[in-house]
Order: C-alpha cells, then structure tokens, then sequence
C-alpha cells in the first residue's frame, strides 16, 4: 500500500471528479455525470481511495443519511461504490479502506452501518464484521375498483415538481423510513424506481412497478402520506390483482398485509447493532 496515495473525502475538488466517475465506470457500469450536473454532488457521499497517479486504483464510500428507526431518528452510514481494479486486487486494498471508512463513521458517531452486497462479496464482508440480514416485503390483495387518478412524471419535464414532494416528504415508514433527498434524486433522475404516477389530489408521487396482475410499490414521496385505501384506486391498472411493497407499510393502515421473506439485496448490518429488527425493508430509494 506504500505505493500509493491515499485520499478521502476529496469531491470537492472537481478535477478529481473524472477519476472517480471512471472508476464507477468501469467496475459498476455507473456513470454519476447525470446526477452530478442534474442534481449536484452530495457532501453526505464520502469516498475513500488509493490513487495510482491520477487514476483510483481501489475505492469504498460511505453514504451517510438521516434513517428513522422504530420512531427514532438517527445518522447511520450507508457502504456503497466499493471496488479494485482487476489488476491491483489481492493486496487488501478495499479491506483497508474499508477499516479507514468504518473509523471515519465513528468518529462522526453515526449510529448504524449497513450495506447491499453482491453475491460474490458477501465472504469479504463477512470478514469486515458484517452479517446478512433478510428483509420483508408485504402483500395485500386488491379491494378497490380501479379509478386511475395519476400522470406519470417525467424528471425532464417536471423536476420542479419531484424536486419539491422530495424536499417536503415525510417519511414513508417510522419503522424504518429515510430522508435523504440527494440520494432519493439520484433514482428519479436515472429512472431507478420505476414509473412516477403523481395523484395531485393527495399531492403523491407513488414509484411503482405494474405487470403480470401486480403492483409493486417501491416509494411513496409526499408532505403526507395517506392510508393505502385512498391511494389504491386511484394507482391502479385494469387486472391488478395484488399489490407487494418494498417499503415497510406500518404507516398505511394496512392489517392484513402478507410479509414475504426478500433477500436479493442482500442486506448486510454490522455485527451487533440494533439496526435492523422485525419484518422490514429499507425503501428503494434509500440505496446508495
């Protein structure tokens, strides 16, 4: 490791931008250019590398957010974008960085460290302190007759709009809910959480899915949320048979909701902490 430069936290200076939008690139497919000049950069997004020269040879991230769990909010710290260039691994470089990121997330006293893992890195992980957890998605069967009452938003046209329910949401969940407004933007803009349909009488943006007789809800962004009865009709499709959520319900009135056990993103906690408990799911817009 002697032979590299190690940097943190340094998006503020733009001309180190390219060099980690290119590391993205090239081991994710995810190029930040949009988000940066749509949305502008998040200071919350705090990167950890060892540059070769001008090129960033390895790289991990923390994403710090505002999560609210079981009705407490709290700062907790997100791992995302990690990698190492093919020809630099085996030298425990993302190990390193890793250990550096978790101790710059004490030091800011973040309460809580998660992360979405691919299958292949779920033994690093694991080696890092982290264990997987499941999380729960939750099915209900229609009950309203659908009366579609929506406009599917496009970001172009109306970011005025989703900028604004983004700012002004409440949580979707007290469970376990979110706020980050930055992060939440990077999925709308890039078209992440599937169609926008925007109800203007409840002043709703539900992010949403629908085919095969399903509905499936992966947000629902607003200065207030309603009970699901008086958001189902107005959502629906002609055949819609069921709805699933990928967002916990506890604050839709929902009582008969069906909790289905949901690993493909591969949850990972740090061992010992409290974040996690019950049959919840963080929302999709909350993923770094």
């Amino acid at each position: 490791m002697d032979n590299f430069e190690y940097r943190f936290d340094f998006m503020e200076d733009r001309g180190l931008r390219p060099a980690f939008n290119q590391i993205l690139i090239d081991i994710h497919g995810l190029d930040l250019t949009l988000w940066d000049e749509r949305v502008g950069w998040d200071r919350d997004f705090v990167p950890f590398a060892f540059f070769s020269g001008d090129t960033i040879v390895a790289v991990t991230c923390i994403y710090a957010l505002d999560l609210i769990v079981r009705g407490e909010w709290r700062r907790v710290a997100q791992v995302s974008s990690v990698g190492t260039r093919p020809e630099y691994r085996k030298q425990g470089l993302n190990a390193e960085l890793t250990r550096r990121a978790l101790a710059w997330s004490r030091k800011q006293k973040l309460r809580g460290t998660f992360l979405f893992s691919d299958d292949d890195a779920i033994g690093f992980y694991a080696k890092q302190g982290f264990v997987e957890r499941a999380e729960w998605k939750h099915r209900v069967t229609v009950d309203s007759a659908p009366r579609p009452e929506y406009q599917v938003l496009d970001f172009d046209r109306d970011e005025d709009l989703i900028v604004r329910l983004v700012e002004s949401r409440t949580p979707v969940s007290n469970t376990l809910g979110a706020r980050s407004p930055k992060l939440e933007l990077f999925h709308l803009v890039y078209e992440n959480a599937g169609e926008l349909r925007y109800v203007e009488e409840l002043d709703l943006i539900v992010c949403c899915d629908e085919g095969h007789e399903v509905l499936t809800v992966y947000d629902l962004i607003g200065p207030e949320l309603p009970a699901w009865s008086a958001i189902e009709p107005r959502v629906l499709g002609a055949g819609t048979t069921s709805v699933v959520f990928e967002i916990t319900p506890d604050r839709l009135g929902l009582s008969d909701a069906e909790p289905i056990e949901h690993r493909a993103n591969r949850l990972h906690v740090f061992e010992h902490e409290d974040l996690i408990e019950g049959k919840v799911i963080f929302p999709f817009t909350a993923h770094a």
